[in-house]
């Protein structure tokens, strides 16, 4: 019979049903179907993405200086959130390499200066943790963040007097966010609108930006690229941009992180960061540090420079929760690289 069948094909007689099976066309795809293909194509992206926030995570600190956690607490909360998410590292095949980075990554986070604003925005993502994650990065940025999870709690929650960006997934268990973007479009409202989701194809994203959207970034985006998004996004609406600004106060020697309460400095310390922050950016050298201390540089152990610089950062980061900004250049010197004012 197989043989007989074989024989119709090339005489050009197959059965019809045979022959349209050899080139069957899937039929369109339902909601519920759409969905489980984005988050199929989700986990992969979702991966990567957790991988970014930690990497970026301290350096949020600095912008809002609001987040209470320590650099253990950030890595220990991460794997934990990672090595549970079975979907994501079976999509990636990466999960074991990925958790192998996380301290790297978090040692690599450096501090930048970005705008911080406190603008209202609302973010619309359905995967929980993923949902957090970013609240805490978007908080950190300097935005207050209204988090949910679906097309309904948006409408619910949504205020147009209130909300001035919205950060839209687009894969959601009760719709395409697409639908959203087109019905706030037609509602005429000045509203920043950021896609952020697993559809990176290129007809997405020119249909995207065609439907409404003012930015379409796929979830494998940087996050400082998502970050400046943002930043350029509240420029076009209008709305100010302020940075913030690290100051040294010299007669109450304290330091003013932004956005935190005054550390109080004792004269080393506030020695040590006045000569690091009177040229934020550049490298200052040892010997320079330790004359300033009015030590001889040649009779001077380099080990209690280190010492300093280790309990300042301690002190930083027990008092605000910050990361202070002071890169160390092997055999050269300190940099303190984020904006800096000394003031008498």
């Amino acid at each position: 019979m197989q043989r007989k069948t074989d024989d119709a094909i090339h005489a050009g007689t197959v059965l019809p049903d045979l022959a349209a099976a050899q080139f069957h066309i899937a039929p369109v795809q339902t909601r519920a179907h759409q969905h489980h293909v984005d988050k199929r194509a989700q986990g992969g992206s979702t991966a990567i993405l957790r991988r970014k926030l930690i990497r970026t995570k301290l350096s949020r600190k600095a912008r809002a200086g609001r987040c209470p956690h320590s650099v253990s607490h950030v890595a220990s909360t991460m794997s934990r959130t990672t090595s549970g998410s079975g979907d994501a590292d079976n999509a990636t095949g990466k999960a074991g390499k990925q958790r192998g980075q996380f301290q790297s990554d978090l040692h690599a986070a450096k501090t930048i200066g970005y705008p911080c604003p406190m603008l209202n925005l609302i973010l619309l993502e359905d995967e929980a943790v993923l949902r957090q994650e970013l609240t805490e990065f978007l908080g950190d940025c300097g935005y207050r963040v209204s988090a949910v999870a679906n097309l309904a709690d948006f409408r619910a929650c949504y205020a147009p007097t209130q909300h001035h960006i919205a950060v839209i997934d687009l894969g959601l268990p009760d719709g395409d966010g697409m639908e959203l973007v087109r019905a706030l479009r037609a509602e005429g409202r000045q509203l920043g609108i950021v896609v952020f989701t697993a559809r990176s194809a290129m007809q997405h994203k020119v249909s995207g930006l065609i439907d409404g959207a003012d930015y379409y970034l796929p979830k494998n985006t940087d996050l400082d690229e998502l970050a400046a998004t943002l930043s350029s996004l509240r420029r076009r609406l209008g709305e100010p941009v302020t940075v913030p600004t690290w100051i040294l106060e010299l007669g109450p020697r304290r330091l003013l992180p932004p956005g935190c309460c005054a550390i109080a400095l004792s004269q080393q310390d506030l020695t040590v960061l006045q000569v690091l922050m009177a040229e934020p950016e550049r490298i200052v050298s040892r010997q320079q540090i330790v004359e300033s201390l009015g030590e001889d540089f040649l009779d001077y152990d380099q080990r209690r420079l280190d010492t300093q610089i280790r309990r300042l950062r301690r002190k930083t980061e027990q008092a605000t929760g910050l990361s202070l900004p002071i890169n160390t250049a092997r055999n050269a010197g300190y940099r303190f690289f984020a904006n800096a004012a000394v003031r008498p």
